[in-house]
């Protein structure tokens, strides 16, 4: 398919960063500065080799945080590190990444609320083993706003992005639709993102039965996955690397109970 915008645009939300030791000639700030160099004297690295040490991040107003990447130095690889994000009230674990050699690592997780994030390094290379390096650390809000061809009252299409996984029925985590189907719910972002799958989450006993994934292509709603028949509360919807702004649900058929 044609894609909207070929170029996947992703926002750090990071505008602030401390660190509890910073080695002399590296900074904190120098982190969240856009540089995806892995190269040494780039980014931060802990000044103290008495392990773990912290990079922490800030912004402004609480964020559905959903994703964290970590760029560090080649050769001089972070090997074993924490990521935390605070959600207002305590910091929760969200990625153990260990025994790692690569110079970039993404990290996904259900979006949380919050307002921080941070590093925990626990080890760095086997060569340099108390010091971890961090070039870029990139904190992803998930933006997306719902939309939908109808909700059922006490429902919001705004839950069906929310990281709320329940398979209950109930309107408070999740959306519905009133009237017969077709039906349709919506998510729409404020710039590009590249998916190859989408995983959906319906109710318990009240399961969608039929429907179609489809993405905007800049003029029209393209099908990239037909579900037929299902009867699980899950489904993962794996198709080829495309780059949109929307992805949708079309409801084609609801449960036997309610279709």
């Amino acid at each position: 398919m044609s894609t909207i915008c070929p170029v996947p645009v992703h926002v750090n939300v990071a505008t602030t960063a401390t660190a509890t030791s910073t080695y002399p000639g590296y900074s904190a700030s120098a982190a969240i500065d856009g540089n995806h160099a892995p190269v040494l004297n780039q980014g931060w690295t802990n000044g103290s080799v008495a392990l773990p040490q912290t990079l922490e991040l800030s912004w402004a107003a609480a964020r559905p945080i959903g994703r964290i990447d970590l760029t560090t130095t080649t050769g001089y690889e972070a090997r074993d590190y924490d990521l935390d994000v605070w959600n207002g009230s305590a910091w929760i674990n969200v990625a153990q990444v260990r025994d790692n050699t690569s110079t970039t690592v993404v990290s996904r997780f259900a979006p949380i609320s919050a307002t921080k994030a941070r590093l925990v390094g626990l080890k760095g290379p086997a060569v340099q083993a108390g010091y971890v390096r961090v070039n870029e650390l990139e904190v992803f809000a998930n933006l997306a706003q719902g939309s939908a061809s109808s909700t059922y009252p006490g429902y919001s299409a705004n839950h069906v992005n929310d990281g709320n996984r329940s398979s209950v029925q109930d309107g408070t985590v999740s959306w519905t639709n009133t009237g017969g189907a077709p039906q349709w719910v919506e998510l729409q972002w404020p710039a590009c993102r590249a998916f190859d799958e989408v995983l959906l989450f319906t109710s318990a006993g009240y399961e969608i039965k039929d429907y179609d994934v489809e993405a905007w292509d800049g003029a029209a709603w393209v099908k990239v996955d037909s579900v037929q028949g299902n009867v699980a509360t899950s489904h993962r919807s794996v198709f080829s690397l495309l780059s949109t702004d929307r992805v949708r649900i079309l409801g084609l058929s609801g449960p036997a109970i309610q279709p």
